[in-house]
C-alpha cells in the first residue's frame, strides 16, 4: 500500500508544480529557481507569496528558513537564513545565509542553470545576488509550513519509511525502473513511427519526432541524476489530469493547453478530480494508477 501513497504523493509535487500561485513569476531564471526550491529543498506547494517593500537582511535572521525571492532585472534569487535550531544538514552552514540565484541560462563553464552558494555575511550575500541577478526590482517572502513539518522530522532523525520525511528526490529514486522503462518504451514506440515515415517517404514529419527521441533521451539522463525533467514532468502532469478527466469529467472540467516551465502543459479548469484520482490512488486503487501509466507512455509518444 505504501507505493500506491508514494506514487501518488510524486504525482501530487509534480502536478503542483504548476501551480498558478508560482506561475506569476516568469521573468529570467525564476522557474528554474522555483522548481530547484520544490525538487531539493522541500518547499511545499502551500505557499503563499508575500510582497514586500525592501525588506531588511535582520527580516531573514527573524524568520529563519523563511524563503525571500528577490527578482532582479537580470535574473531571479532565492535567499534564507539558516538558524542553528532549524536546518540540520551536512550542505548547511547555521548561522549563514543560503543563496540560490539563475538567469535563465546555463553556466558556461559546468553548463549549470543554478548557482548555489552560502554567505557567512550580507555584504558578501548582496555582490553575489548582484552578480547574476542584477539590479534588485521585487521581493517577495515565502514560507511552507510543509516545509518546516519536513525539516522538524528530519530533525528527529525519523526513518526515510515515514511517509511525511520522504521529498521529491527520494521519491523519483524509488520510481526510477518504473519512469524509466516507460521511457525506454516510448522512445522505441517512436523510433517505430520515424521508420514507417521514412518508409512512406513522409520525411518532412520525421524531424519532430527525431525531436521528441531527444527529449526522451534527456529525460533518461535526468532520471540518471534522480530529478524529473521538464518533459517527464509534463507527461506526468498530463496523464493524472486526462485520468481525472475520464473517471471525475464533473470535478475536472474542462482540459486545455497550458504554460508549464515553458513548455506546453495541460490544464484542468477545476482541482478537484485530480485531488480525487490522487486520493484513490494512495488508497490503493489499481484501476486509476493503471490509467495513469497507460495516459503517460502515450503523452510521451
Amino acid at each position: 500500500m505504501d507505493n500506491y501513497k508514494y506514487f501518488s504523493q510524486l504525482c501530487e509535487s509534480i502536478v503542483s508544480e504548476a501551480s498558478t500561485t508560482m506561475a506569476q513569476f516568469n521573468g529570467p531564471g525564476a522557474q528554474e529557481i522555483l522548481k530547484q526550491l520544490h525538487s531539493k529543498e522541500a518547499l511545499g506547494h502551500d505557499v503563499q507569496p508575500e510582497p514586500a517593500v525592501r525588506p531588511k537582511w535582520t527580516d531573514l535572521k527573524d524568520k529563519p528558513g523563511t524563503w525571500l525571492l528577490i527578482a532582479g532585472n537580470k535574473g531571479f534569487g532565492a535567499v534564507r537564513y539558516l538558524g542553528s535550531e532549524n536546518y540540520r544538514s551536512r550542505a548547511s552552514r547555521s548561522g549563514s545565509y543560503q543563496i540560490f540565484t539563475s538567469n535563465g541560462r546555463p553556466d558556461p563553464d559546468e553548463g549549470n542553470m543554478i548557482y548555489s552558494t552560502f554567505a557567512d555575511n550580507v555584504t558578501d550575500a548582496n555582490g553575489l545576488l548582484k552578480s547574476i541577478i542584477g539590479d534588485a526590482r521585487k521581493f517577495y517572502f515565502v514560507d511552507s509550513e510543509y516545509s518546516k513539518e519536513l525539516n522538524q522530522n528530519r530533525g528527529k532523525n525519523k526513518p526515510i519509511s515515514d511517509f511525511n520525511t520522504v521529498n521529491v528526490t527520494t521519491l523519483t529514486k524509488r520510481f526510477k525502473p518504473l519512469f524509466r522503462k516507460i521511457l525506454v518504451a516510448s522512445k522505441a514506440d517512436i523510433n517505430g513511427v520515424i521508420a514507417s515515415m521514412a518508409k512512406n517517404d513522409a520525411h518532412h514529419k520525421v524531424d519532430k519526432k527525431i525531436d521528441q527521441v531527444k527529449l526522451i533521451d534527456q529525460a533518461i539522463q535526468g532520471l540518471d541524476n534522480n530529478e524529473i525533467g521538464d518533459v517527464l514532468g509534463n507527461a506526468v502532469s498530463a496523464s493524472v489530469i486526462l485520468t481525472a478527466r475520464y473517471y471525475y469529467p464533473q470535478l475536472t472540467g474542462n482540459v486545455t493547453s497550458g504554460y508549464r516551465y515553458r513548455d506546453n502543459g495541460l490544464s484542468a479548469e477545476k482541482n478537484e478530480g485530480v485531488v480525487k484520482v490522487l486520493s484513490d490512488i494512495a488508497n490503493g486503487d489499481r484501476e486509476k494508477l493503471s490509467a495513469v501509466l497507460a495516459y503517460l507512455k502515450r503523452s510521451l509518444v
